[in-house]
């Protein structure tokens, strides 16, 4: 009886130990120009804030420069304001458009971060998907390819944008980007602390 204890006590050590934990990344910024009946989201802020599972797979495990972690976010919402209004969707992350990918080159490095959203429909306000792309040409902002528990965001030189991707009211592809002007450092979501600012940037 002693020994399957000892067993089970093991087991579950080890299973607390694989267990990843959620972190949290927030980024603002300005969209873009946007044409039609999506006009007048033209320059306004966003924030996105998504929760990704830090021990998620690799799904490169062979390429040390290239990590790939499909299904890594877990939760999050995508808010854009307009004046006194405001609109919000929240991250679907069952959806295929969930992913996380993480390049460090000899040459540049690259984070990518995607996931669709889904909500309430507002009028005919339907956001559908984002992603997240900062690069560094200097090849400094990343040490390695995995997931990254910080983002230093004026490190990445190269460019620091969103696209975002709109269904409109008969099913038109819509597109723009943003600019992300600051970002907030990931925070373990059992942290009171609140979050700790890492990098704002100029337009």
């Amino acid at each position: 009886m002693k020994y399957l204890l000892s067993v089970l006590a093991i087991v579950i050590m080890i299973g607390t130990s694989a267990q990843g934990e959620e972190l949290t990344f927030r980024f603002r910024g300005t969209i873009h120009e946007l044409d039609g009946e999506f006009s007048f989201f033209s320059g306004q802020p966003f924030e996105i804030i998504y929760s990704f599972e830090n021990t998620t797979h690799d799904a490169n495990p062979h390429d040390s420069e290239s990590g790939s972690y499909r299904g890594a976010i877990k939760s999050g919402i995508l808010t854009i304001f307009t004046g006194s209004e405001s609109f919000s969707w929240v991250v679907e992350p069952d959806i295929s458009h969930n992913i996380i990918e993480v390049k460090n080159l000899d040459t540049a490095d690259s984070y990518l971060a995607g996931a669709s959203v889904s909500g309430p429909d507002v009028g005919r306000k339907i956001p559908t998907y984002f992603l997240i792309g900062l690069m560094d040409k200097d090849a400094t902002a990343l040490s390695n390819d995995g997931l990254p528990s910080s983002l230093e965001i004026p490190s990445f030189d190269q460019h620091r944008i969103v696209q975002f991707t709109f269904i409109g009211a008969r099913q038109s592809v819509y597109s723009t980007l943003g600019i992300i002007t600051s970002g907030e450092a990931p925070i373990s979501n059992s942290d009171s602390k609140g979050d700790s600012l890492i990098g704002d940037v100029g337009n």
